[in-house]
């Protein structure tokens, strides 16, 4: 009867805000895999890995395989290379249209432009 009372709830206030695709909407992650060049939007991003966002399943079946990309912005003064492996995939359906979503983990940390580093930190606190 006295658990009840001591049970505290949890808290659905986010300490930090989500970035969203739009922040990144200026940038854009070409892929190499095999002897084809994907293409898709930048969802996020960290030293240590991003999540592309795709009009296809294109990376459905590459979990576990490596992979060389570029991230590239639109006006191309920044691009950040990489080397890393599809880790994650997922499909996404918002407003009636279906999204494919990918996290790819860098084999090494890489440097994030100034620009790049404050989108992926922004938050409300």
């Amino acid at each position: 009867m006295g658990e009840a009372r001591n049970k505290i709830p949890m808290s659905s206030h986010r300490k930090v805000n989500r970035i969203t695709p739009k922040e990144f909407e200026d940038y854009r992650v070409l892929l190499e895999l095999d002897e084809l060049t994907l293409e898709g939007q930048l969802g996020n991003v960290s030293e240590t890995g991003l999540c592309i966002i795709m009009d296809d399943n294109s990376l459905l079946d590459e979990i576990g395989n490596e992979i060389a990309g570029i991230i590239i912005s639109k006006d191309k003064k920044e691009k950040i290379s990489f080397l890393g492996k599809v880790v994650w995939y997922k499909v996404q359906k918002t407003n009636n249209e279906i999204t494919h979503l990918s996290g790819i983990e860098f084999h090494k940390p890489v440097d994030l432009t100034n620009q790049l580093a404050i989108k992926s930190i922004y938050s409300d606190t």
